[in-house]
């Protein structure tokens, strides 16, 4: 990813080289390296989906998401692994100058695969007073576990 200083570019307004250095470096900087190889991988991977797909890959739109979504996790790819491949898209159609394809459909397709794929928030089971009872057992009598109590 070779694109972390064009946001600079935009900035005529900067006739002072040496600040312009400074800003080219903080941009270069925001992002590790590791994450702007896994960023190429990810834009890559899905310029070749959408282009063997018949689909747009830049700009795209939240339609073409969804249904790479849906591809990935047919895939057997964790959400996570998913979610990373959509920033990638969005950090690449923002340098290019595109709004970001993500939108409320492209999050409730993802909601939905938290819940389908076992990654959703799950409510806590209550603590019951047996248990209750068991963890001040075990807390010791010096003043932090008296404390504690």
């Amino acid at each position: 990813m070779d694109t972390a200083a064009e946001p600079i570019k935009d900035l005529v307004c900067c006739t002072d080289t040496a600040q312009l250095d400074r800003l080219r470096e903080y941009v270069e900087g925001a992002v590790s390296a590791a994450t702007k190889v896994a960023y190429s991988g990810d834009m890559r991977r899905f310029s070749t989906w959408c282009e063997s797909s018949g689909l747009p890959s830049m700009p795209t739109n939240e339609a073409v998401l969804c249904r790479y979504c849906d591809d990935l996790a047919e895939q057997g790819k964790r959400l996570t692994t998913i979610k990373r491949s959509l920033t990638a898209i969005c950090v690449f159609h923002g340098v290019n100058g595109f709004d970001k394809p993500t939108g409320e459909r492209v999050r409730k397709v993802l909601q939905g695969m938290a819940v389908k794929l076992g990654t959703a928030r799950k409510q806590a089971e209550p603590i019951t007073l047996n248990r209750l009872r068991r963890i001040l057992s075990v807390l010791p009598g010096s003043p932090a576990g008296i404390r504690d109590r």
